[in-house]
């Protein structure tokens, strides 16, 4: 595996907002490494790459759970990414993950232990070029324990964890990690209230996401007003968080 600073590997690209991003260093004119579950269905956007930006793209399966392949795919890639991006993420119905083991398991493994996995194999490979980046996307759902939400803000917060680690452990290796922290995303359905308020286009966030990586930033909120919302909630004592009904 040769070292070559022209390519981004982006895990879980199938998704709008992983769509935009790749749309970015596209545009920078990076080549692409695409990888997903049926990632063959983006052989159109694929295309729409190679003829807009006049770049190299790869599309390439990966089962981010299949914890044994792992070794494999990196090994199958013709160099050692300038860049990874993990867009993986997976939002369960927490009813349903409250009395069905698997998807409870099912949802660890894609927002926690299969990104974790992944990202530490492929740092070891950057450590020995003693460059690159990381970008971990992760979720406000992660800053503190809801119960709406806390199966996936659980495996959110041990991703955010992780990603701190990381970024300590690669600094000696020059490689930057940046841990975007990221809350609603717009879709076509209309959303109400303070939702409709605190949440962002793919488009926008795409270029903070690029913004943050290309001026090394840390941790990074993607709406700055959660920032300031978080430190409030993590200031509410347990004893009267625990009987508040937030959404």
């Amino acid at each position: 595996m040769a070292a070559n600073m022209d390519n981004i590997l982006i895990i879980g690209a199938k998704s709008e907002l992983a769509q935009q991003i790749a749309r970015r260093y596209a545009s920078k004119g990076y080549g692409l490494y695409l990888c997903g579950r049926g990632i063959d269905s983006l052989g159109q956007f694929s295309d729409s790459l190679i003829e807009n930006f006049g770049i190299e793209v790869t599309l390439l399966e990966l089962d981010i759970n299949e914890f044994d392949a792992h070794q494999s795919f990196i090994e199958s890639l013709k160099e050692i990414p300038a860049g990874v991006i993990c867009a993986v993420g997976n939002y369960p119905n927490q009813i349903e993950a409250q009395i069905k083991p698997k998807v409870l398991v099912q949802c660890i493994h894609t927002n926690y232990a299969g990104p974790a996995s992944l990202l530490n194999l492929l740092s070891n490979k950057m450590k020995k070029i003693k460059k690159g980046f990381i970008v971990g996307i992760s979720s406000i759902s992660g800053e503190r324990g809801r119960k709406k939400n806390y199966i996936y803000g659980s495996a959110k917060c041990a991703f955010t964890s992780f990603l701190s680690g990381l970024r300590n452990e690669l600094f000696d290796y020059n490689i930057h990690v940046s841990t975007i922290i990221l809350g609603f995303i717009k879709n076509k359905e209309k959303q109400s209230g303070m939702r409709e308020a605190l949440s962002v286009d793919p488009n926008i966030a795409a270029d903070k996401i690029f913004e943050a990586q290309q001026k090394n930033r840390d941790v990074v909120f993607i709406m700055w007003p959660w920032k300031y919302i978080l430190i409030i909630i993590k200031l509410i004592p347990e004893f009267i968080f625990k009987r508040l009904n937030l959404k």
